[in-house]
């Protein structure tokens, strides 16, 4: 149990293990990434080796993406029809090292997602892909934070990062880039163009940043917020109004990733191993009070 715990604890969420440019949330420029500076970014291919989609590690065997990138109209994917790319900076680079690719062994839909029609795909537009094997966690490979249920997506800065086309008619980036874009109540999005009441649900939120726009290929990245400590899995790309279309003047529309914790939680088991890690931070926490009490002891 104890070599368990130290794994889990030497293996936080949501932190970056190499040394990196300074991250300024003011700078709402397209930027490119360096190597290991979004580990838990991952790349979905399908097995032609065609980019599709976006995707974040949450767990050692976990990846959370978006359901449209897996159903699109009476079609489903299966998971012997894709692999992802962990720890991978240039996608046209085999040369690169510290990455690894992995099939896929199980993938969970959400149930409401409505699969059948392109309105309202933004509810419950989220997946699950479950690796064939579990991964060992480095510098380059890392899961980020899960958001508590009741975090706040409204007026709120996050970090974008994805590999979708540069422009309208180009292909995927070789190399994720990000910037920052700016949150809002989705029934915003709606005031400002009545079409959005067509994409939106209560269950997502809108974004935007008036320097950049996010692009086909982007579906499934993340939204991410940092805090002091650590990186924060808030949203997923879902959809815009034209979705062939790269135009900062639109908003995106995310899933909001709270609303979807708890089937997030049953799906992947991953809630058993929330309750055991706190259970044993409390256990260090008493132990080491107990140590530091025994030895000012012995020293007075």
């Amino acid at each position: 149990m104890f070599n368990f715990y130290v794994q889990l604890k030497a293996n936080d969420c949501g932190k970056v293990q190499i040394e990196t440019p300074e991250l300024k949330i003011f700078d709402k420029n397209l930027q490119n990434s360096i190597p290991g500076q979004w580990p838990w970014v991952v790349s979905l291919l399908l097995i032609d080796n065609n980019f599709i989609c976006g995707s974040s590690l949450i767990s050692k065997k976990h990846l959370l993406s978006v359901a449209h990138c897996i159903q699109f109209g009476n079609f489903t994917l299966q998971p012997r029809s894709l692999y992802a790319l962990l720890g991978r900076h240039n996608l046209s680079d085999e040369t690169e090292e510290n990455w690894i690719k992995s099939n896929i062994s199980e993938i969970f839909v959400h149930s409401d997602y409505n699969k059948s029609s392109r309105s309202f795909r933004s509810k419950a537009d989220i997946s699950i892909l479950v690796l064939k094997k579990v991964v060992i966690f480095t510098k380059f490979i890392q899961p980020i934070c899960l958001p508590q249920s009741t975090v706040n997506t409204i007026n709120i800065d996050g970090f974008v990062i994805g590999y979708g086309q540069n422009s309208e008619d180009e292909k995927p980036r070789e190399i994720a880039k990000y910037f920052v874009m700016h949150s809002i109540n989705p029934w915003d999005c709606s005031l400002l163009n009545r079409s959005y009441s067509k994409i939106i649900s209560r269950d997502s939120f809108c974004a935007r940043n008036e320097n950049a726009a996010l692009c086909p290929g982007d579906s499934g990245s993340g939204f991410e917020i940092k805090n002091s400590k650590s990186f924060t899995l808030y949203g997923l790309v879902s959809q815009c109004l034209n979705s062939t279309n790269c135009n900062p003047d639109d908003y995106t529309v995310f899933v909001d990733v709270a609303k979807y914790i708890h089937w997030i939680y049953e799906k992947t088991g991953l809630k058993a191993i929330v309750r055991i890690v706190t259970i044993l931070h409390r256990i260090e926490r008493k132990f080491k009070n107990k140590i530091h009490f025994f030895t000012e002891d012995k020293i007075a």
